[in-house]
């Protein structure tokens, strides 16, 4: 797992709590399956930007609230 997908998980699952949703009620309305928004919050992998697009778009944050404070590479 990289540092950023890590950190894109505990973004994606903080902004689903600060909108008081479970995993099944994101993945529902972002047309995903839980298991897939378990493996997104765990940072298993890199998620893709339309994946991205999907749960922003449902939690009402621009994608970028994803990557605030990722950390950088040089």
């Amino acid at each position: 797992m990289s540092d950023l997908a890590i950190h894109i998980a505990e973004r994606v699952r903080e902004e689903r709590e600060l909108a008081g949703m479970s995993q099944e009620t994101l993945a529902d309305h972002a047309g995903l399956k839980r298991p897939n928004v378990a493996r997104l919050e765990r940072g298993n992998s890199m998620p893709t930007i339309q994946t991205l697009s999907l749960v922003a778009t449902v939690l009402a944050v621009p994608v970028s609230a994803f990557l605030e404070g990722a950390p950088q590479h040089e």
